[in-house]
């Protein structure tokens, strides 16, 4: 018989940063947001479907449990190159495999384990195993925000299961709002925790083909961001204290929309300019070629 003594073993064991669960419910506060905000009626990328669907959990799963797991990479910023987000750098080689590797010890004990579209932030607070910022990021205590989230449905009852809330929130956001303020597009809600998706920088640079995607008015906007964006999370003060466990998989390159990049935290105008010619994407083009724009802006320095 499974026990949760055995699941805390094997995600200490595998690298997994943190473990919780719930018995499993569907997501009404979730649900009730997606209804209520007409963006999500409209991304051609994800149907309004689909976002219902992951707040509501599938027959036969019994408890849902959540694994955290830290991405951040510790890496130097050269002022002059274009930045990569840790998201992008390092978030699912970190969480794919691990995720994966507990599945299998699920099935070895006889359990389902579904790996579930669920609002992973939402099923995270209800796991017990951190709070929302006003940035709308998830923080997984000491370690930050700058962690993957995974969710498994099991068949399993586990003992002591989490009864926390769908959202979770710090004492510190509340006197803060660094991140409302630095936000280079304005898509945080003046009173946090809502994000334009189709404003956030992001969303811009991930999903280029995106028809209601709102482009920065200036590309100074872009602050060199290549693709994703962390402007929010790299000011908090909660991440100045997080305590990162350094156990990130990073993968020597990265392929962005065609373009095959060195993975690192920047990338030279050099180098980005002599593969442009790969790029898949005429959203991206467009994007790029406001990146390299920056330049000509009054003031920036050629």
């Amino acid at each position: 018989m499974l026990t949760a003594a055995d699941l805390k073993h094997f995600a200490q064991a595998n690298g997994i940063h943190a473990i919780g669960w719930f018995a499993a419910s569907d997501f009404p506060r979730y649900l009730e947001t997606i209804r209520e905000r007409d963006e999500y009626r409209h991304i051609a990328y994800r149907a309004e479907t689909a976002f219902l669907k992951a707040g509501q959990i599938p027959e036969g799963i019994r408890t849902v449990v959540v694994l955290v797991m830290d991405y951040f990479v510790e890496t130097s910023d050269r002022p002059e190159d274009f930045r990569l987000s840790n998201y992008v750098r390092a978030c699912w080689n970190t969480v794919n495999p691990k995720t994966k590797a507990m599945a299998e010890f699920l099935k070895a004990h006889g359990c389902r384990a579904d790996t579930l579209d669920v609002p992973q932030r939402a099923a995270a607070c209800r796991a017990g195993l951190g709070f929302i910022g006003r940035n709308a990021m998830f923080y997984a205590g000491e370690l930050g925000s700058y962690v993957g989230i995974a969710a498994l449905g099991t068949d399993a009852i586990l003992e002591d299961p989490s009864t926390a809330q769908e959202r979770i929130v710090h004492p510190q956001c509340e006197k803060c709002g660094l991140c409302i303020a630095s936000c280079p597009v304005a898509a945080i809600s003046p009173v946090g925790y809502q994000i334009d998706p189709m404003r956030c920088l992001s969303m811009v640079n991930r999903h280029p083909d995106e028809p209601r995607r709102i482009m920065p008015k200036t590309p100074g906007q872009l602050e060199r961001w290549l693709y994703g964006c962390e402007t929010c999370q790299d000011v908090c003060p909660l991440n100045a204290e997080a305590q990162h466990m350094h156990e990130a998989i990073v993968a020597p390159e990265i392929r962005i929309e065609g373009m095959t990049l060195p993975n690192t935290a920047t990338v030279a105008r050099e180098i980005l300019s002599a593969r442009q010619d790969a790029i898949t994407s005429p959203g991206y083009h467009e994007y790029i070629r406001r990146l390299f724009d920056k330049q000509c802006e009054p003031g920036a320095q050629a």
